[in-house]
């Protein structure tokens, strides 16, 4: 889910309108930009993924652990001890370290929630001591986008399968036909060459029978 991040100053009266936008159900992929993951229960969500790269990423530059940070280490703090904010700061102040290779393995959720949100101040308030935040949801109607694939690998084998069949049996169907065909030809060829053959006999006959006709 998208969230605000902002200073909320001592002393001030601060107005937050949240409208919720959009609802977003991704396939899983690895396309940039788009990347992300249906997480298992027992796998870590993309904020806790987050920190947990600032977690290691504070400890190579300050050798501590950060305060905001110390619930994901163990009791003992992994042997890094809770950051002193007025010398480990001041102990490094120019790195190249970044996170970046590290948050390559933090995968967004693949369903995503996106809200639109609006920060005012509206000035101080009467006890310098105290904070308000006035906190209001708006509009609730949004777009709900959900992507499917078009096909299963079980619909997809099924298909496959179906087609095989129709074509196969298409095929049997015309062995038959062609079969049929060749057996009739052989037929009628047969049936012409012997009629052809008794009236060759009797030809034949009827020749013998006048000549020997002449001869009387």
């Amino acid at each position: 889910m998208d969230g605000f991040n902002g200073d909320l100053c001592l002393g001030l009266r601060h107005e937050v309108n949240v409208d919720v936008r959009a609802y977003y159900e991704m396939l899983e992929n690895d396309d940039e930009g788009t990347a992300c993951r249906h997480p298992s229960n027992d796998q870590e969500q993309e904020f806790n993924c987050r920190s947990r790269c600032r977690l290691h990423l504070i400890r190579e530059i300050y050798n501590c652990t950060a305060h905001s940070l110390s619930y994901l280490a163990d009791k003992d703090y992994d042997g890094y001890s809770p950051c002193d904010y007025t010398t480990d700061v001041e102990r490094t102040e120019n790195t190249n370290s970044t996170d970046e290779e590290c948050l390559k393995s933090c995968y967004r959720n693949c369903k995503q929630i996106r809200f639109r949100v609006d920060h005012e101040i509206k000035g101080p308030m009467l006890n310098s001591n105290l904070t308000m935040v006035t906190l209001n949801w708006r509009s609730f109607e949004y777009l709900s986008l959900e992507q499917n694939r078009v096909y299963t690998v079980t619909s997809f084998i099924a298909e496959i399968g179906g087609s095989i069949g129709v074509w196969l049996g298409l095929s049997v169907l015309s062995l038959i036909q062609v079969s049929q065909h060749s057996i009739q030809d052989l037929l009628l060829r047969y049936t012409s060459n012997k009629q052809s053959l008794q009236n060759g006999s009797c030809f034949v006959a009827n020749l013998s029978h006048s000549h020997k006709n002449r001869n009387l």
